[in-house]
């Protein structure tokens, strides 16, 4: 099993992480977003209106090469480490 953790709502970010893992891991997988309303558009069964349809609906097909996936949703305080590393790694 393989956990991700996206920091913000980068969903660019997701989508080319998904489709190069996918390359190298077909398993389980975790994906964890401190953007709920990312979250909750890519819900099974969420008809998604917003701007974000597009990407979404390309993150829940790349989310089928694998044998399982979860999405969780964790707050800004508990993405803080995340949050510091993607800071440290911009630089």
């Amino acid at each position: 099993m393989i956990k991700i953790c996206i920091v913000g709502n980068n969903t660019t970010t997701l989508l080319v992480g998904l489709k190069e893992l996918a390359k190298l891991f077909n398993g389980d997988i975790i994906v964890e977003l401190d953007c709920l309303s990312l979250v909750q558009a890519l819900e099974p069964q969420t008809v998604n209106k917003s701007r974000l349809f597009s990407v979404t609906c390309d993150i829940k097909e790349a989310l089928k090469h694998f044998k399982s996936h979860q999405i969780n949703w964790v707050c800004r305080d508990q993405s803080k480490f995340a949050h510091c590393l993607a800071d440290w790694a911009s630089r």
